[in-house]
């Protein structure tokens, strides 16, 4: 009798201690999901305030080179420039224009690239440094502005060389009784936008935003791939195609390099550029 009370209290006890364990084990996997959807949830939140922020300073920082640029136009500071290049075109002439040392000062002071002032016919006739652009980019970033001649524009050149560096240009009309007498090109420091987007704080250390053309290559630096051109990254992924349909948003996707990541994307707002900004 005692050997068979034995073996039931045996049996109860595997019993409930069966149960218990798959209550435990059941339970656990339970914690587990809620806890890790709602890490995923906060961090998903945390990486769209990011992605809203560098929106917000790309944009600003476009408007405000924008509106220096145009401040110029308003002062008739390169229609100036233009006449004076036309009456004294020699660079011994120049030498003393103190219109054309302002531009100097300026391009330093807004750390242009350069700034250089065209023709209609493409002729160059002031440069602030030696650098010739061919006549094709001239050709080609006339055919992107033929409906809007009249008006300043952001120019992403960077499709027009071969070696697929970011290359971005303020286009500047030169206009005298509402016709066009030539252009004025500067060339943006893309640096500066690039450290924009490489403030990593909240980050962690494989976080990153990044830019993305229409074309669907990077106009940014990759922070996996340092040294290599930005140009020749494709970036076609769902949440580029996400961004460029209007349909800002996050998720989990998989990014440019095939990785699964959590990323927030949206449009960069301005009129003249197709780009997408991912923060992953």
């Amino acid at each position: 009798m005692g050997m068979k009370n034995l073996n039931i209290f045996t049996k109860l006890l595997l019993s409930h201690t069966s149960v218990g364990l798959i209550s435990i084990i059941t339970l656990s996997v339970i914690f587990y999901m809620l806890l890790s959807h709602a890490l995923i949830e906060r961090t998903l939140d945390q990486l769209s305030s990011i992605n809203i922020l560098r929106k917000d300073l790309v944009e600003t920082y476009f408007l405000n080179s924008q509106q220096n640029l145009e401040a110029l136009q308003l002062e008739n500071k390169f229609l100036k420039i233009y006449h004076d290049l036309d009456k004294h075109p020699t660079p011994e002439q120049q030498r003393n224009n103190e219109d054309l040392i302002d531009i100097e000062h300026l391009t330093d002071f807004y750390d242009f690239v350069n700034i250089h002032v065209f023709d209609t016919h493409h002729h160059q006739l002031y440069s602030t440094d030696q650098e010739m652009y061919p006549e094709d980019l001239l050709q080609k970033i006339d055919s992107s502005i033929v409906a809007e001649p009249l008006r300043l524009h952001i120019i992403d050149a960077s499709t027009y060389y071969p070696d697929r560096h970011t290359l971005l240009f303020y286009y500047v009309p030169i206009i005298e009784n509402n016709e066009r007498l030539g252009i004025v090109l500067v060339q943006e420091n893309f640096q500066k936008i690039q450290s924009l987007l490489l403030e990593n704080t909240g980050m962690g250390k494989t976080g990153e935003s990044y830019v993305v053309g229409n074309d669907y290559r990077m106009r940014s630096s990759s922070r996996f791939f340092p040294d290599s051109i930005p140009g020749l990254i494709n970036a076609k992924t769902e949440a580029v195609l996400k961004s460029f349909q209007g349909k800002p948003g996050r998720g989990i996707v998989q990014d440019y390099r095939g990785k699964t990541v959590l990323s927030a994307y949206r449009n960069i707002e301005q009129r003249d550029l197709t780009w997408a900004l991912m923060s992953e």
